[in-house]
């Protein structure tokens, strides 16, 4: 079975080329990523319904940013914490307060009384979760 070459634009080839596209495995790599592709998020930002990258370049962020994304969530799962803990985890890197959970979950009040250990999660919590954070749901239990 023969396989079709894919063309890839000579910008994304620039960018592979300054700045690797590897699997991230420490803080420090994963920061010169983030500050590597920082200013193409911020080029790509939609101020008016136009998106200014390049496909390239677009094509480039969107592999980087997948390569962090599996980076942050590997170090989730890896450090010794509870549920709850990577949940507040997960709320501060979203800048997400207990009232915002409660929201998200349909009780105001129930966002702080799951991180206060007075309530648990439910199985529908923890599908609202991880739909809402993009991770897997197994991190919640």
């Amino acid at each position: 079975m023969k396989t079709k070459a894919v063309q890839v634009a000579d910008d994304y080839l620039r960018l592979v080329r300054a700045f690797p596209l590897t699997v991230i495995r420490d803080d420090d790599h994963a920061e010169a990523a983030f500050k590597f592709i920082e200013p193409l998020a911020v080029k790509g930002e939609d101020h008016d319904g136009k998106c200014r990258l390049t496909q390239g370049e677009a094509d480039y962020l969107y592999a980087m940013s997948a390569l962090l994304e599996a980076y942050e969530e590997s170090q989730i799962c890896r450090a010794p914490m509870t549920p709850i803990d990577r949940l507040i985890f997960l709320l501060d890197e979203n800048g997400m307060t207990a009232s915002d959970l409660g929201r998200l979950l349909g009780n105001r009040s129930l966002g702080s009384n799951i991180l206060t250990g007075k309530r648990e999660l439910s199985k529908g919590n923890i599908r609202v979760l991880a739909e809402r954070f993009k991770v897997c749901p197994a991190l919640f239990l």
